[in-house]
């Protein structure tokens, strides 16, 4: 009799354990088509050009349709994507496959902006165009072909210091350095995997944080991103994605922070939209 009881009580116990992610997995479905639905109701004016871009590189590699206008409407209402690039899961966000600007537009802007978050991301992103240099990787024990745009020698230095200054920086450095490695312009060993472990770390650290600031969410958003970027989707607990289907707004998109309230945010509304279709992608 003791037996049969544990018996049912496990089968229980597992028609439960299944239960949830079921249930999670059809929540993560109605909170995608809310939040295309929001998307489409901010139109083509979205006030954010890295907003605008991601949303079409998400829709290609995820092959998901929003059901958004087209990039030549949005360039309509956006000047600045008209000569705007980014790139990420080696996906251009207008779908080609060739650099927009000149080597001397690029050199430019390199040159002027090399210290700058956006100027080591921008590189990282198009490094196999413009290669790391020899004396870059030897810092990484690699070898590559010395080039015209050289990253700076403490290139590596500093995306281990953004790493442990946190926030945003910290954000940005798992972003340059999951560019450099899926575009193969660095082979994995031991310094890129001391500073991937770095940054997973603090992206866990920040993402379980109960810290209240203004940005809360839409950091925790990021880092969530990031840590799938990474390919370390695993440290993310079905909790985390719970609670972001949890603070998602009636109208379909996310507040900065969430347990203070307020209106939609374009920015933290497509740092949801990421983490949902990752957590989508790795289920299906």
């Amino acid at each position: 009799m003791k037996t049969l009881l544990l018996s049912l009580l496990c089968l229980l116990f597992l028609r439960e354990g299944q239960t949830q992610p079921r249930e999670l997995t059809v929540g993560v479905e109605q909170s995608l088509k809310k939040s295309a639905d929001y998307f489409r109701s901010v139109g083509t004016d979205v006030g954010r050009t890295d907003v605008a871009m991601l949303l079409f590189i998400l829709q290609e590699h995820f092959n998901y349709s929003l059901g958004l206008s087209s990039v030549t409407e949005y360039k309509k209402q956006n000047l600045e994507l008209q000569t705007s690039y980014f790139k990420l899961y080696n996906t251009y966000f207008d779908g080609r496959n060739a650099l927009l600007f000149d080597d001397n537009t690029v050199n430019e802007y390199l040159q002027g902006n090399l210290y700058t978050l956006d100027g080591l991301t921008l590189w990282s992103m198009f490094c196999n165009k413009f290669p790391l240099p020899d004396n870059y990787l030897k810092i990484l024990h690699e070898n590559a072909e010395i080039n015209k745009f050289p990253l700076p020698d403490n290139y590596l230095k500093i995306l281990h210091e953004n790493a442990e200054m946190g926030d945003y920086e910290m954000t940005h450095a798992a972003l340059q350095l999951g560019n450099i490695l899926n575009t193969q312009c660095v082979k994995p060993g031991e310094a890129t995997e001391a500073l991937r472990e770095k940054l997973v770390k603090g992206l866990v650290n920040e993402m379980n944080s109960n810290i209240e600031f203004k940005s809360s969410d839409d950091l925790k958003y990021q880092c969530m991103a990031m840590l799938y970027y990474l390919g370390k989707g695993n440290m993310i607990k079905d909790e985390q994605i719970q609670l972001l289907l949890k603070n998602q707004l009636s109208n379909g998109g996310w507040a900065p922070n969430a347990k203070e309230g307020g209106e939609a945010n374009v920015h933290t509304s497509v740092l949801a939209l990421w983490v949902l279709l990752e957590y989508q992608n790795r289920k299906n």
